[in-house]
């Protein structure tokens, strides 16, 4: 097999991952997309259209979090982290009257 061979299934198997990418995204920006991320129930067409292309790529992501019902992740920063933790070790304190 020479690297001409080679180059076109590379461009066969890219064109179909888009193919399919594609055929995710349109329904998905219609009908799915409040599923996945509840702020963006009540979006403008501009933006479905500005996140087209972004839905293509990232479509067995986004087909995964849809199947499972899952919303957007939460961010997982040492800000974050260290916040958590001295919540976990602080006792609980009561207000006084």
């Amino acid at each position: 097999m020479n690297a001409i061979a080679v180059t076109q299934w590379i461009i066969v198997i890219v064109k179909g991952y888009l193919v399919l990418g594609l055929m995710f995204a349109i329904p998905f920006i219609i009908f799915g997309i409040h599923r996945v991320d509840p702020s963006s129930k009540d979006s403008s067409i501009p933006f479905r259209l500005t996140v087209l292309p972004g839905i293509t790529l990232f479509w067995p992501l986004l087909f995964t979090r849809l199947i499972r019902g899952q919303e957007k992740p939460m961010e997982c920063n040492a800000h974050r982290m260290c916040g958590l933790a001295q919540i976990r070790q602080s006792p609980s304190r009561r207000a006084e009257p």
